[in-house]
């Protein structure tokens, strides 16, 4: 076997990560039928809301196939109890030669959120990776989401750069009403585009 087999096997060897009454485990394809009947996240954090409810089982089963064969991606959830698939973490672009992860996506319960629920996921998902021999995990976060930059510090992540990313959904909006205000500071326009400002963040083995 070559080292990125090696290294995927041991990681998926150590599942599931249980630090009670968490336990983080691999998704599995009627977890993604639990994903779908999340509600809308309120706003502001309605753009984070899941798509899979617009998704058909077909789609649901073709999403789950394609992402157990990439060797390149991880995707797990987190049960809390008896409360099963609460937290959503998908580890994406593992290098394995670097033994990094280039992003992360992760979400939780819309009913979940603000309990401390994310940065327990990330700490212990954290220690699973580095316990299996790998030197850094990295994810982004838009710049207005102070909710879930809190969630990210507290499991250890520090900014290491920013970028910014087209959204054309706030084409035309006025960042003046109150319900945008939490974005003005984050938005600029480039041509016609709108553009929202993201920050890197990293945690790394020797921090």
């Amino acid at each position: 076997m070559t080292d990125a087999s090696v290294l995927r096997g041991k990681l998926l060897e150590a599942l599931p990560v249980v630090r009670r009454p968490l336990v983080i485990r691999l998704c599995e394809r009627s977890d993604l039928d639990a994903l779908s009947g999340w509600p809308p996240y309120p706003e502001p954090y309605d753009v984070f809301s899941f798509s899979f409810a617009r998704l058909s089982n077909a789609e649901l089963d073709s999403f789950h196939s394609s992402g157990r064969e990439r060797k390149d991606r991880i995707t797990l959830v987190a049960d809390l109890d008896s409360a099963r698939a609460i937290g959503y973490l998908s580890l994406i672009g593992i290098d394995w030669e670097s033994r990094r992860c280039v992003n992360m996506g992760i979400r939780v319960h819309p009913d979940w959120c603000g309990q401390c629920i994310g940065s327990r996921m990330l700490t212990a998902v954290r220690d699973w990776w580095f316990v299996g021999s790998m030197s850094c995990l990295r994810l982004d976060v838009a710049g207005s989401n102070t909710r879930a930059r809190s969630c990210y510090e507290k499991a250890g992540f520090s900014k290491i750069g920013e970028f910014w990313r087209e959204a054309p959904d706030l084409r035309g909006k006025d960042l003046t009403e109150p319900k945008w205000r939490f974005l003005a500071r984050h938005v600029r326009a480039v041509s016609s585009t709108p553009e929202v400002r993201f920050l890197l963040m990293e945690l790394r083995s020797d921090k």
